[in-house]
């Protein structure tokens, strides 16, 4: 079997990618392994009947600076936990193919992400990123249950 030496963790700031954060936080140090942190960008704008929902440049900008100030908290918390190699990138995009996408560059041994997203839609909804994201990845992927989780 080969050693994992690169670990990704999709994150999208969630108690189930919290949870999965400690799996890959673990893992890396055990393994002596790098881990890149990933979050992934796709605003969703819902429309009603005669009504468009709409994101000013502005506000759009200061959503990403928000997310992107979380990302590299995380980094340094991943730091503080004692990980010794830890990378950060925030892509653009549809998640599924973003995960897959960096995992492949980034040469990912394992992929290490929460069963469900920050909605907390059970498996019609978000939980199909996961799935995909195992059906489509040419590494191993770890899917992780937040704890307490009732799925």
């Amino acid at each position: 079997m080969k050693p994992v030496e690169k670990i990704l963790v999709p994150l999208d700031f969630s108690q189930c990618s919290a949870r999965a954060l400690e799996f890959a936080l673990d893992l890396a140090r055990r393994y002596e392994a790098s881990v890149d942190l990933l979050y992934v960008y796709h605003p969703i704008v819902d429309t009603l009947p005669e009504a468009y929902g709409v994101v000013t440049a502005a506000h759009a900008s200061e959503i990403v600076s928000k997310l992107e100030q979380q990302l590299a908290s995380a980094k340094q918390d991943a730091l503080a936990a004692g990980a010794q190699r830890v990378g950060t990138q925030f892509a653009h995009g549809a998640p599924v193919a973003e995960i897959l996408r960096v995992a492949e560059e980034r040469g990912s041994d394992l992929i290490v992400m929460g069963t469900h997203g920050r909605s907390g839609a059970k498996r019609l909804f978000l939980g199909s990123v996961a799935e995909n994201v195992v059906r489509g990845a040419k590494s191993a992927v770890l899917v992780v249950h937040a704890s307490g989780s009732s799925d």
